[in-house]
């Protein structure tokens, strides 16, 4: 049986998240590996203290360990302003800059030390890379913590700082945002053979300052990176579109390109729905195996996918016209404001647009449209159903379609 080591973890919370204060939620979560479903979402107030956060932590890495399917325990090194959500727009502080050295994991590293100093945190993520040698090293996180955490605009500089970074050395590009999910040491790396992700080096006293550090990285960075970290935005410009679509398409990548290319999609505006059929026929033409663990998990992932684009690029995003806004897709159990509907019958038949009457044939669904049409004409309540006002001059169009189960009511 697995068990998360607590020490690691303890170490870990005590160095990233030394200067958090006790005001704001850590959102301590877990993932289902490969598609993005969440495992365990626990929202943990600072209120508690590091200990309380600490004793969260080593709960739910137990709990991604020990379940039967591989689960990711990778919560944000981030403070948010509620315990619900972890997007970009609820971050309160961020604590850490943090890249991801997948590829060349210690010469990535060395080269970033030399340009910030020593990392206060490096972790082996419990991945390997083979370095064409023969030899596998361990893909490494490495993290420096900030002197004071980055708050309203600066929240922007630490994000243009992970970029940069991750530029100079090639690392993973989609661990820029603040709030991305990463890896935490003392949980259990579980996509092929368990191994524990845990601490190499450990420099408790080591920070940084963020202006320093983004100065001394934009000195470092080639002029491409530069420029494009600068006009990045959200969306990564670091791979062509030929590129992203032609990686879907040979199955050589999935998950980063499909994110890649939504964050594009729902920018450039896009209808959520659209993007979605769009990337999923991107999928299906995969010369791939469309197997159940790889192929078939990414593709149920991309409605997610889609409206994670959707809330990171809302603030930015809002050319979109009244009627588009009330038409947009929104996932079941989205909590997010919903503008009230206006309703012609009362929860059931709005004043605009169209509803559906749906059941096995011989169900008296005609009989039920004929009296709901004619509660429209008199203005009087169909069943319990409040009528707004009377349908006087067009009162409803009936579409019987028996042969499908289905009328449609306008």
């Amino acid at each position: 049986m697995l068990e998360p080591d607590r020490d690691q973890i303890e170490q870990f919370v005590n160095a990233i998240f030394r200067h958090a204060g006790s005001q704001g939620f850590v959102a301590v979560r877990s993932f289902l590996e490969g598609n993005d479903k969440p495992f365990r979402l626990s929202g943990t107030a600072l209120t508690g203290g590091l200990r309380f956060l600490i004793d969260v932590a080593e709960d739910d890495a137990r709990r991604a360990a020990q379940h039967p399917q591989p689960v990711v325990f990778c919560p944000p090194l981030a403070i948010f302003s509620n315990k619900d959500r972890a997007r970009e727009q609820d971050i309160a502080e961020g604590l850490a800059l943090s890249v991801e050295c997948d590829e060349h994991p210690q010469e990535a590293r060395e080269t970033l030390e030399k340009i910030l100093g020593p990392a206060t945190v490096v972790v082996k993520s419990g991945g390997r890379w083979t370095n064409g040698n023969g030899k596998d090293d361990d893909k490494l996180h490495v993290h420096w913590r900030l002197a004071r955490p980055a708050r309203d605009s600066d929240l922007a500089k630490l994000k243009q700082g992970r970029d940069l970074a991750a530029r100079i050395v090639g690392g993973d590009p989609s661990n820029k945002p603040v709030c991305h999910p990463i890896r935490w040491p003392g949980s259990w790396h579980r996509k092929a053979e368990p191994r524990l992700c845990e601490i190499e080096t450990l420099h408790t006293e080591a920070e940084i300052d963020l202006d320093a550090a983004i100065a001394a990285l934009r000195a470092a960075a080639p002029v491409s990176a530069k420029q494009e970290s600068h006009n990045d935005g959200d969306r990564s410009t670091q791979d062509s579109w030929e590129t992203l679509i032609a990686g879907v398409v040979a199955g050589k990548s999935y998950h980063a390109p499909l994110v890649s290319l939504a964050a594009r999609l729902v920018g450039s505006g896009m209808h959520d729905g659209t993007t979605v059929k769009l990337l999923r026929g991107l999928m299906a033409s995969s010369g791939a195996p469309h197997d159940e663990l790889r192929w078939q998990a990414r593709y149920e992932s991309i409605p997610r996918i889609v409206s994670s684009a959707r809330e990171k690029y809302a603030t930015g995003n809002t050319q979109q016209s009244k009627d588009d806004s009330a038409t947009a897709l929104r996932w079941h159990g989205d909590r997010g404001k919903i503008p009230a509907r206006a309703w012609l019958v009362e929860g059931l038949l709005p004043e605009m647009g169209s509803g559906l009457a749906s059941g096995q044939w011989g169900t008296y669904k005609t009989f039920a449209a004929l009296d709901l049409a004619a509660a429209i004409m008199a203005g009087s309540r169909f069943v319990d159903h409040a009528v707004a006002r009377s349908g006087l001059g067009r009162l409803a169009e009936v579409v019987d379609s028996e042969h499908e189960g289905a009328g449609e009511l306008r």
